[in-house]
């Protein structure tokens, strides 16, 4: 079972990472309430969709145990049935699931690659700098994760403004501002030489 962590990574808020190896017939197999799942992983036509379904309620399971449903509302935010917060990504091979009973929680993981560079010049606002690579996906990953944190605000990349947009190390704090909003907060991330993961929380009553 490739669990890579699950830690509280502040009071009453837990940040949970898989790394996907598992075939759908493991999964199955391990965890057999999957199995109420069957015709939502039978529809897909990825065995990688497939996957990474399966994976975030496994992840889901070990951090909050058995019977707990994923929702989404009419944002297609995702929602827990036993009324936690959560958010989720996935990018190749890693699912991360970050949840709390109090606190607004936001996450987003993206592969390393240089894609990121390809597309910069469409997110990046003209007072961001990000020349590597990987400041580049640092400021693609921390304005994800604004975008998912203030869903109904229906943010565009150039609504969001991060700085610094380079990595002071391989884990660090940035500052997102939500321009519609005008509040800033900070983006906390984590970069390994396979991807790249940002995480905040946000205090409930701020949304």
């Amino acid at each position: 079972m490739p669990l890579i962590k699950i830690e509280e990574i502040a009071p009453g808020v837990r940040l949970g990472l898989w790394h996907v190896t598992e075939t759908p017939s493991v999964f199955f197999d391990l965890y057999p309430h999957l199995l109420v799942h069957k015709h939502v992983t039978d529809a897909f036509r990825s065995e990688a969709r497939c996957t990474e379904y399966l994976a975030v309620r496994a992840l889901l399971f070990q951090m909050e145990g058995d019977g707990v449903q994923i929702f989404h509302d009419g944002n297609g935010k995702p929602l827990l049935s036993n009324g936690s917060e959560i958010s989720i990504s996935h990018t190749r091979g890693y699912v991360a699931v970050i949840v709390s009973p109090t606190r607004c929680v936001a996450v987003d993981i993206e592969y390393v690659s240089e894609r990121v560079g390809r597309v910069a010049s469409k997110f990046l606002r003209n007072d961001e700098n990000a020349v590597s690579l990987h400041g580049q996906l640092l400021c693609w990953c921390a304005k994800e994760t604004v975008y998912k944190l203030f869903s109904a605000d229906k943010l565009g990349s150039h609504d969001i403004r991060i700085s610094p947009c380079e990595l002071t190390g391989d884990t660090g704090v940035v500052n997102a501002e939500n321009l519609k909003r005008h509040v800033s907060l900070d983006i906390h991330y984590s970069m390994t030489d396979k991807f790249m993961l940002t995480y905040a929380v946000y205090e409930a009553g701020n949304l």
